[in-house]
């Protein structure tokens, strides 16, 4: 049973990212996530406590993602990079990530995401560890 719980959860979020991204996370209501699953709001708060909750697992996925595509550009041989061409391949990293999902972008700019990032530990260092390679390609 709980393990059918997680599916229906993780079908919930990326119904969330889909419907609230094609509409850039504004009016977000859960009563359209809900709809989607032919259950209420409270039928849905069953699975999510609150709404904070939701958007708080929507962030948690988010960022297995987002973190996953990070390790690639801060694992980098830096030594086979200049500032420029690093840019380059950081740029169009971040370009193809958000690309292939425009609802992980309307997330990632929205005051949603900006209430739950500033308080990621994780995400604050994953930007100190680029900030260094930055710094040491101005340097070099």
């Amino acid at each position: 049973m709980a393990k059918e719980s997680g599916k229906k959860k993780l079908e919930m979020i990326k119904y969330a990212f889909e419907i609230w991204g094609k509409s850039a996370f504004f009016n977000t209501s859960l009563k359209y996530v809900a709809q989607k699953f032919n259950i209420t709001k409270q039928g849905l708060l069953r699975h999510f406590k609150t709404k904070e909750d939701f958007f708080k697992a929507m962030f948690d996925y988010f960022f297995q993602f987002y973190f996953k595509m990070l390790d690639e550009i801060i694992n980098i041989d830096i030594k086979k990079f200049n500032l420029e061409s690093f840019i380059e391949f950081y740029v169009k990293k971040h370009f193809n990530f958000f690309l292939d999902n425009l609802g992980f972008f309307f997330f990632f700019t929205s005051p949603i995401f900006k209430k739950y990032y500033l308080k990621s530990k994780e995400f604050i260092e994953y930007e100190e560890k680029q900030s260094l390679i930055l710094k040491e390609l101005f340097i070099k």
